[in-house]
């Protein structure tokens, strides 16, 4: 039931609990001491009486002693009382000190206390003279050891506070001085003594209830604003003020505590806003990446095909040119079986070596345009290194922003953490607030474990990104003895297209003289071997040029896949 009670509910039922248990306790104190004092003032007034009664009865009474010990009465002793019947004595005493009084003799045949003279009236209104103490009353066992009696009593129907005194006579009990007080009115004044002070400690607890509702209202209204901001940041709201935090007390402790959750929750949002927008970056990075990727393939493609045409191209040179050396040879022999054919064969063999001339500089041209592609090959290899090596960099910043990212979380599970313990030291108060602190925990480690896998992506993407590089290195390495390879040609081709002019010399010279023309097929001869290695090699050089351009483009394709990836 407590739980459905609000805190002011609570606050104001436990002090009205305190303040009422206090009151009832001071209260029954009071009542207590009230009636001691009242008992302490009923004996007080009870002693006077009698000792106004003794005194009165000592001017009397000839014959009575009646020592006084301050207030208090001694022994009395007087002669016999058989006979007495002054009931001055009695009214003069009650007179100054109010109440009833009585002077008791005893009598000896009949062993009772007999009324001799008294101003208590029985019930018809007239003295109880004569009448006898009541045989069970409590002072009879009492004045019989000769001792004195006090306390309360009934007579004739009304409750009294009596003081019993024996009087000896010879040693021996003769008679009893009596004084009793009404109890009425003590009681009527202790019964408005009482009332009194339940009165007052109505109003006490009415007024202590009253304050306990005015401070409780203030002490909950703090927790009141503070609940509702709380339900505010639950909701996303980190813009408004929390109140409070200047107090010194748990409040200020809670409000500051709230402060801290409220930035660190802002701090949070900023970071997943600067997540998602490092993630739209990334993604715009992505597009661009994947368009350079696009346009390098197709690039390379194209490259390689000029490559592999060329190559092919360079492969039919040569194997005309291989053609060209075996007629040139074929020729030669047929030169040397006679002076007679060497006429007719010079023309054959002009015609050839224009010919053969005219291969020397096709292949030339296409050795100049194959180094001239496998010079953009090496340019374009080296712009892509340089491409992969800034992509790698990149990557490397990326992982340096992760490592930020997953500092920032930790420090927010931190926080929150430290959130979660305040939450705890507040109580109740504090148990929407430990909901947010748990709800920023359990955010801060889901950013932890994004960053990590964004961590792992991006190692995936440096270690891919390291493997493309050393690609486009050994690219670049190929492409360079590509290079070398079209230049050897090239000077080979340079060594063909002299060669060949030197056939066309001979020839001519051929014309003058057979014995020219007989050392002339000698040099033809060499020249020819010479131009059918060359061919050979030119063959085998594009063969290899081929073959390269079918690497490059199988590594290329492994690059940009593992790019892609």
């Amino acid at each position: 039931m407590l739980r459905k009670l609000s805190l002011v509910q609570k606050i104001v039922a436990l002090v009205a609990f305190a303040v009422i248990a206090a009151a009832t306790g001071t209260g029954l104190m009071a009542a207590r001491e009230m009636g001691r004092q009242i008992e302490a003032n009923e004996q007080e007034n009870a002693t006077a009486l009698l000792r106004a009664l003794a005194i009165t009865f000592g001017d009397r009474v000839s014959g009575a002693k009646v020592p006084l010990n301050g207030m208090n009465v001694g022994r009395v002793e007087s002669p016999s009382l058989a006979a007495f019947e002054d009931h001055t004595v009695v009214d003069r005493a009650v007179a100054l000190g109010g109440g009833v009084a009585t002077i008791f003799t005893f009598d000896k045949e009949k062993s009772q206390f007999v009324r001799r003279s008294t101003n208590v009236k029985k019930e018809n209104g007239e003295r109880a003279v004569g009448t006898q103490l009541a045989a069970d009353h409590p002072a009879q066992a009492v004045l019989r050891r000769g001792e004195t009696f006090a306390g309360a009593a009934t007579l004739f129907g009304r409750a009294y506070y009596t003081i019993y005194q024996p009087v000896f006579t010879a040693g021996q009990v003769s008679g009893v001085l009596f004084v009793g007080l009404p109890s009425e009115e003590l009681a009527a004044a202790k019964h408005s003594a009482l009332l009194a002070i339940a009165l007052a400690a109505g109003a006490i607890i009415l007024v202590a209830c009253l304050a306990a509702c005015v401070m409780a209202l203030r002490m909950a209204r703090p927790l009141t604003v503070m609940s509702a901001r709380v339900a505010d940041l639950a909701r996303g709201d980190l813009d408004g003020e929390i109140l409070y935090r200047e107090r010194g007390d748990e409040i200020g402790q809670v409000a500051r505590a709230l402060e801290t959750l409220r930035e660190t929750s802002a701090h949070a949002r900023m970071l997943e806003e600067e997540r998602q927008g490092s993630a739209a970056g990334e993604r715009r990075r992505r597009e661009a990446l994947d368009g350079a990727v696009t346009s390098f393939r197709e690039a390379v493609r194209l490259a390689l095909g000029d490559l592999t045409q060329g190559a092919a191209g360079m492969a039919r040179r040569a194997e005309s040119l291989t053609g060209l050396s075996v007629e040139a040879s074929g020729a030669v022999a047929a030169a040397s079986q006679g002076s007679q054919e060497t006429s007719a064969n010079v023309a054959t063999v002009a015609s050839a070596a224009e010919e053969l001339s005219a291969s020397i500089a096709e292949i030339g041209a296409q050795l100049d345009r194959a180094k001239d592609l496998a010079e953009r090959g090496l340019s374009d290899a080296t712009a892509a290194s340089q491409e992969i090596t800034g992509l790698a960099e990149s990557a490397q910043r990326i992982g340096d922003v992760v490592e930020l990212i997953r500092s920032i979380a930790d420090q927010t599970n931190l926080l929150a953490l430290n959130a979660t313990i305040e939450a705890a030291r507040a109580g109740e108060a504090g148990k929407g607030f430990a909901v947010v602190a748990s709800e920023v925990k359990t955010l801060a480690t889901q950013t932890a474990k994004a960053t990590e896998e964004i961590a792992r992506q991006i190692g995936q993407v440096q270690s891919s990104t390291g493997g493309a590089v050393g690609a486009i290195r050994q690219i670049t390495e190929r492409v360079r003895d590509i290079n070398g390879a079209t230049g050897a040609i090239a000077a080979a081709m340079q060594q063909q297209g002299a060669a060949t002019a030197e056939i066309s010399r001979n020839v001519s010279e051929a014309a003058h003289g057979t014995d020219s023309m007989a050392r002339d097929l000698s040099t033809v001869a060499d020249a020819a071997q010479r131009t059918t290695e060359a061919a050979h090699a030119v063959s085998d050089a594009a063969h290899s040029l081929d073959g390269v351009a079918g690497r490059l483009e199988a590594e290329v394709e492994r690059f940009l896949a593992r790019v892609a990836a």
